[in-house]
C-alpha cells in the first residue's frame, strides 16, 4: 500500500514540475474530491486503529513475534500512515479540469485537511472503545 501512495506522490510531482498533461483526464467536482477525502480518511483511520491494537498485543508480522515495536518506530509508522495517503488526493486533484483547479486553488489542501481530520477521529476515540 505504501508503494501505491508513493506512486501517487510521484505522479503528482511529475505533473506539477514536468508539466505532463494530466489536467482534465477525469470528470471531477469538489463533492467527489471531498467525499474521497472523508471516506479515505475514515477507512485509513480505522485501519490504523487495528494496526495499533495488533502491535499492542504483540501479534504482528509473519513470525508472530511477541516483542512490541519501539515507540519511535510506532510513531514513524503513524505519521507515515497519516501523511502518505494525501498523495492520492493531490494526484486526483491534478487530474481535474483546469478551470476547476483555477477557480478553487486551495481545494487539494482542504481535502488533505479533511483526510487528516477523518483519520484522527477513530484514532483519538480508540481508547474510549477499548475494553481494557
Amino acid at each position: 500500500m505504501l508503494l501505491f501512495f508513493l506512486i501517487c506522490w510521484l505522479g503528482f510531482w511529475a505533473n506539477a514540475l514536468a508539466g505532463y498533461p494530466l489536467a482534465g483526464t477525469i470528470r471531477l467536482n469538489l463533492f467527489h474530491l471531498y467525499g474521497l477525502a472523508a471516506s479515505g480518511g475514515w477507512l485509513l483511520g480505522n485501519l490504523e486503529v487495528h494496526r495499533q491494537r495488533r502491535f499492542q498485543r504483540g501479534s504482528f508480522g509473519a513470525s508472530g513475534a511477541s516483542d512490541p515495536l519501539p515507540r519511535v518506530t510506532r510513531r514513524r509508522l503513524f505519521f507515515l500512515n497519516l501523511l502518505a495517503p494525501a498523495g492520492v488526493l493531490f494526484l486526483v486533484w491534478s487530474l481535474a479540469p483546469r478551470p476547476l483547479r483555477v477557480a478553487f486553488p486551495m481545494a487539494s489542501i482542504y481535502a488533505a485537511a479533511i483526510l487528516v481530520l477523518f483519520f484522527l477521529v477513530p484514532v483519538s476515540l480508540k481508547r474510549v472503545f477499548d475494553s481494557k
